[in-house]
């Protein structure tokens, strides 16, 4: 959820997303944890019931093409990505060690390099309405170097 009624007004739900392969599933008494894997990347037309668990018509977004003329860009990502990972694991702690392995596949991997970059969830949300593979590692190198200032400030 975007924005919620606890907010005063009414909800305002995120409409994009990614569908979700659950690969594990940890319960305990007071929790279920879930490891997923994310899939496509889906964008909501409409949302139907407004009870406990919404739902919505979805829509698959196309996947992103790949070009080799993006390798030069993709690296660049990856540096800026992991230098910030780094200074983020000193300064604040990370969820992603700097020197994770990524994928050899340039698409896969510039994904990756996304979810990995430590930008908060609506940054990282903003990347998934992304309509070209050259559009997502330049808006990733922004926001990289944005977050990068928060963690030498």
């Amino acid at each position: 959820m975007e924005r919620g009624s606890e907010a005063g007004g009414g909800d305002t739900r995120f409409g994009i997303g990614t569908m979700a392969r659950i690969v594990e599933v940890d319960a305990t008494e007071r929790d279920i944890q879930l490891l997923v894997v994310g899939g496509e990347r889906i964008e909501v037309g409409a949302w139907w019931n407004d009870e406990s668990y919404p739902t919505a018509e979805v829509h698959v977004l196309a996947e992103l093409a790949w070009d080799d003329a993006l390798t030069a860009l993709r690296d660049e990502a990856e540096r800026h990505v992991r230098r910030v990972l780094t200074r983020a694991a000193v300064t604040s702690g990370t969820r992603w060690d700097p020197n994770i392995e990524i994928s050899d596949d340039p698409l896969e991997s510039s994904w990756q390099l996304a979810a990995i970059a430590p930008l908060g969830p609506i940054d990282q949300l903003e990347l998934l309405r992304a309509t070209s593979v050259a559009g997502l590692l330049a808006r990733l190198i922004d926001l990289t170097l944005e977050a990068e200032q928060l963690f030498t400030a």
